[in-house]
């Protein structure tokens, strides 16, 4: 169980900066 939220926060945070480096 952690795994798999600890996998969705990375994903989430590598879309947030691929947002911010355009």
């Amino acid at each position: 169980m952690w795994l798999i939220f600890f996998n969705l926060l990375r994903i989430h945070i590598h879309a947030i900066m691929m947002a911010v480096l355009g």
